[in-house]
């Protein structure tokens, strides 16, 4: 009989992992084998129940980060699988993911069929991030010039208007024009909207030229 695969859940919010707890425990092939909330017990948790791979939240108790914790956990226990979750759709957290050495990213608004699937696939070796897709591949939606893509870019990374117009050389007055239209073609009342939206659902070019 295969060994089942050994986990720990870092999640600060005790209803969501007891929930996680739960519904990962019942597939057969998995055992939890510790969990906290606190991203700063991580390292020690897994020295003392040895996991094969660890679920962690991006942000969690006492401000305590999921990323800090996966880099001192594959420096010094290499061996087991990292997969990064969160729910903040913001870019910077895959991009420090993969930094920091964690296997896979998952973002939580994916069913628990899915997750248990990455979870399955990290475990065996694979890796799973987020794939971006270009925003041109939903014309209904992005209808947008090529400078309008460069400022809906770096809107979903994360920089203010005033940034932007530093990056590209612009009025601030003009950034603000651009996003307006952005806003107009996509039919969005928000920026803030837009940005999850196009995250979420992968539209987006890392590579504007």
């Amino acid at each position: 009989m295969t060994d089942k695969i050994k986990l720990v859940i870092v999640e600060d919010q005790q209803m969501v992992r007891d929930s996680l707890i739960k519904s990962i425990g019942e597939d057969p092939e998995f055992t939890i084998v510790g969990d906290t909330g606190n991203a700063g017990e991580a390292l020690a948790l897994c020295r003392d129940v040895r996991p094969d791979i660890i679920l962690m939240d991006v942000c969690t108790e006492n401000d305590e980060s999921g990323i800090t914790a996966a880099r001192d956990i594959k420096t010094h226990m290499p061996e087991v699988k990292v997969v990064i979750m969160t729910g903040m759709m913001e870019l910077r957290f895959i991009e420090l993911s993969k930094a920091a050495g964690a296997d896979s990213f998952i973002y939580k608004n994916i069913n628990l069929n899915e997750m248990i699937s990455i979870l399955k696939g990290t475990s065996q070796g694979y890796s799973t991030y987020p794939m971006a897709k270009p925003i041109s591949m939903d014309s209904k939606l992005f209808d947008l010039t090529k400078r309008e893509q460069e400022i809906l870019l770096l809107m979903c990374g994360g920089q203010s208007r005033k940034e932007i117009a530093d990056s590209l050389n612009l009025a601030e007055s003009s950034v603000k024009s651009y996003i307006s239209n952005i806003l107009s073609k996509t039919g969005f009342n928000s920026t803030a909207k837009l940005v999850v939206h196009v995250i979420s659902n992968g539209y987006l070019n890392p590579k504007i030229n």
